[in-house]
């Protein structure tokens, strides 16, 4: 004879969730079921394999198609100059006094005329250099890239983090993180 498990179900809902805070109570319903019953081998929250939350699903509109926030944007024709070479391009990008640095603190470069001096000795020396962003994140006014340089005159293909600051249309600060 087949064995009978019973379920139980416990359904929360955004009003429940957000009860005595503002909130719109406009978000789905968490179902969690508290039948399975954890193996010898579950981990600390008592979930093993078989019962683990699965990973968040992709988001219903493609990533492509969301719209690019204007921090997100000026970024982007940042890389797109520097890719092009194109240093009077790359520099608008800048407010006049920005900072370029390795995290935490060590500046690489402060001003536009300090920039210029760098980045025109990099494209001369380097003719292949190019950037590929490989993420990215915007949160308000900092947009934060994984970004891939190849064409290095070494060779070296270096990866890095950069933290944009962008304030009024323009690149204040740059932090690399190796």
């Amino acid at each position: 004879m087949k064995k009978i498990r019973p379920v139980v179900l416990l359904v929360l809902s955004a009003a429940a969730c957000t009860a005595g805070k503002t909130g719109t109570g406009d978000l789905p319903p968490i179902v969690i079921d508290l039948s399975a019953r954890p193996s010898p081998t579950a981990g600390p929250l008592g979930l093993s394999a078989a019962v683990a939350p699965t990973a968040t699903p992709a988001p219903a509109v493609p990533t492509a198609a969301m719209p690019e926030s204007a921090e997100a944007q000026v970024v982007a024709a940042q890389i797109d100059a520097f890719n092009r070479h194109d240093l009077e391009a790359f520099l608008a990008s800048y407010a006049a006094d920005a900072v370029l640095y390795d995290q935490p603190d060590r500046v690489r470069q402060s001003g536009i005329a300090e920039i210029r001096q760098a980045y025109a000795a990099a494209f001369a020396a380097n003719p292949g250099l190019h950037v590929t962003v490989s993420s990215r994140i915007v949160q308000g006014r900092l947009v934060i890239q994984q970004e891939v340089l190849t064409g290095a005159a070494d060779g070296q293909t270096r990866t890095s983090v950069a933290t944009y600051e962008v304030v009024g249309g323009k690149i204040t600060r740059v932090g690399f993180t190796k």
